[in-house]
């Protein structure tokens, strides 16, 4: 029975491409343009980002080292505005090497699953996976077509004891995966008390008040 629960996690993480990264948020810093570094690409990490605007550029400074492999996906909710958008409003990756050879990546796929552990429904937008480096230090630049929520996803190797990445981010619980997550839903509920209710709530009362004269006047 134990063999069965073990070959069954094992299948459940494989299936679930961002079950076992370390998630980390990008921070939003005053300007155009956000850092990171990230000292072991190898290993699995998944930086959740918000885009306001086009041209906006999240630069990650990748290592990978000797023997290891580089692979990378971007993705996007399976919400809304994000997955009403047409290939062209999505955000691309610009891969370069130390030798400022460039690849350029566009939005070519999509791929939905959900995620169990953060209770999130994802898009594979782009992925990448190359087992022949001729580098050890890469540079992806993901790009901005408009206002976004993303994923960038790197690395292969499950590793929680030791923090590879720094810059413009910062650690991710439940809570702020969540609210990355949710904040569309947040935004309709918003928008719902604020431009149907309230107009509703308002043109009661002034129904009240023009009753409540009327009665007045004829008293």
């Amino acid at each position: 029975m134990k063999k069965i629960y073990f070959i069954f996690i094992i299948l459940f993480i494989n299936f679930n491409p961002l079950y076992a990264h370390q998630p980390f948020g990008i921070l939003n810093n005053e300007g155009n343009s956000h850092f990171v570094n990230l000292r072991d690409a190898s290993v699995s990490h998944a930086f959740y980002g918000e885009f306001n605007s086009k041209d906006e550029e999240v630069l990650i400074n990748a290592q990978i080292l000797s023997g290891d492999h580089l692979e990378f996906s971007l993705l996007i909710p399976d919400k809304l505005p994000e997955n009403g958008l047409p290939e062209k409003n999505l955000p691309y990756i610009v891969l370069s090497d130390s030798s400022k050879n460039q690849n350029v990546y566009h939005a070519q796929e999509r791929i939905k699953f959900h995620e169990p552990f953060s209770d999130m429904d994802l898009i594979r937008i782009i992925s990448y996976k190359s087992k022949e480096l001729v580098d050890t230090n890469y540079s992806l630049k993901v790009v901005s077509n408009n206002k976004t929520r993303f994923v960038v996803s790197i690395g292969y190797k499950e590793n929680f004891s030791t923090t590879y990445a720094d810059g413009d981010v910062t650690k991710l619980g439940k809570e702020g995966l969540d609210k990355w997550y949710f904040v569309e839903q947040k935004s309709k509920q918003n928008y719902f008390l604020t431009r149907i209710l309230l107009p509703i709530f308002l043109g009661f009362l002034f129904f009240i008040l023009i009753v409540f004269i009327k009665r007045f006047r004829y008293e």
